[in-house]
């Protein structure tokens, strides 16, 4: 569903979506006859500079298998479009994990954003130029923007195994004292606790070849995530994971993340995902959630954005 909110956030109104999966042109582009769409993940509308309607969205055919589709208005054109058929696949396969996209523009052009799981089995926010909403510029060499650095608080189930960053959201943002790209981002397992929101930044919407969008860190003396040694860790906007460690709520919620940054009448706001307290093992129960951040690039990186929670 699309769902619009009053300016008090109280009221909402809905609109359901309609989607058609198109499974015979998944079943002839794969050359399967028994592949069956079983989920949509992420559906997310884009309107081009020419006014045209775009949607983008991960379609998952198993565990583990999912590839992400370009969507078009299947029927009217005009907002809300609600009525929409799958009309290409642009990443990933039934043989693969391709997940979580987005479509970011800027001076230097048009960008796909996805998560993908990369050699080293981990997963990361990759980026993809594209020549136009449809089509990708197959002259880009994808390459990741935000990684997993090997660290405890990146594990999907710790302690080991995969370490995971997904569910990227980038703004851009311009304050008095400074503009920044801000990404937010998840790690962890969505039906833990570990479950957190991350926030990264960059001067750039895609870092060039060979940097990152950069994550604040503080050195974890006590070696509460347990590390191999004390380091520095990650410092999360919202978690619920390690008591001690900052912007630590599990009184108020479980297992923040899938974050977005939006701007509102002069005020900054973080929507996320989030469980009820104490909620966990599973990924049903989540509920969309809303936080006044501050945003202030004057201070220290890890205050940049402060997320504003009663005491």
């Amino acid at each position: 569903m699309y769902m619009f909110c009053t300016t008090d956030f109280a009221g909402k109104k809905r609109y359901t979506l309609n989607l058609n999966l198109n499974q015979s042109h998944l079943r002839s582009r794969f050359n399967d006859a028994r592949l069956t769409a079983r989920h949509v993940w992420g559906f997310v509308p884009y309107k081009h500079i020419d006014n045209s309607w775009h949607a983008y969205a991960t379609v998952n055919v198993g565990k583990y298998k999912t590839f992400v589709c370009h969507f078009s208005p299947d029927g009217n054109t005009s907002w809300p479009v609600t009525d929409w058929k799958l009309d290409k696949v642009l990443v990933g396969s039934p043989w693969d994990t391709a997940y979580e996209s987005k479509v970011y523009s800027d001076a230097s052009g048009m960008y796909l954003l996805y998560v993908d799981t990369l050699s080293d089995g981990n997963n990361h926010v990759m980026a993809r130029k594209m020549l136009d909403p449809i089509n990708l510029d197959t002259a880009f060499v994808p390459r990741a923007i935000l990684s997993p650095e090997g660290l405890a608080s990146e594990f999907r189930n710790p302690p080991g195994g995969m370490q995971i960053c997904e569910g990227q959201n980038i703004s851009r943002v311009v304050t008095p004292n400074g503009s920044k790209y801000v990404m937010f981002y998840s790690a962890g397992d969505f039906a833990e606790a570990n479950y957190k929101l991350g926030v990264a930044y960059s001067d750039e919407l895609i870092p060039p070849k060979g940097r990152n969008y950069v994550k604040p860190k503080r050195f974890d003396s006590q070696n509460l995530w347990g590390n191999l040694s004390a380091g520095d860790e990650v410092l999360y906007t919202l978690q619920t994971q390690v008591a001690g460690w900052p912007n630590y709520y599990e009184s108020f919620f479980n297992g923040p993340g899938l974050g977005n940054l939006v701007e509102y009448l002069d005020n900054y706001y973080i929507i996320f995902h989030a469980r009820n307290p104490g909620r966990t093992g599973t990924g049903k129960g989540r509920w969309v959630w809303i936080c006044p951040v501050t945003v202030d690039f004057s201070k220290a990186m890890h205050l940049w954005i402060a997320p504003q929670m009663p005491n």
